[in-house]
């Protein structure tokens, strides 16, 4: 999951710059938030989609339907 935290901590590093145009992160806020969401509800799994929601889900599934269950 990309955060603002990867920039924040390539600041002043002597790795090689990292290129993040065109990436879209999430604050710190909204990944705690996210968080909160899979602690509070029956789900086993959260994930960020590529329109950068976030999906809840089982743990169990078959390879590829991670994301079919309503949660």
């Amino acid at each position: 999951m990309a955060t603002e935290f990867m920039v924040n901590a390539m600041e002043g590093s002597k790795m090689a710059a990292v290129n993040v145009d065109g990436i879209q992160f999430h604050t710190a806020e909204q990944v705690a938030e996210f968080a909160m969401q899979l602690y509070d509800s029956d789900a086993v799994v959260g994930g960020v989609q590529p329109d950068m929601s976030f999906l809840l889900s089982g743990g169990r599934h078959p390879v590829g339907q991670l994301f079919d269950a309503e949660w």
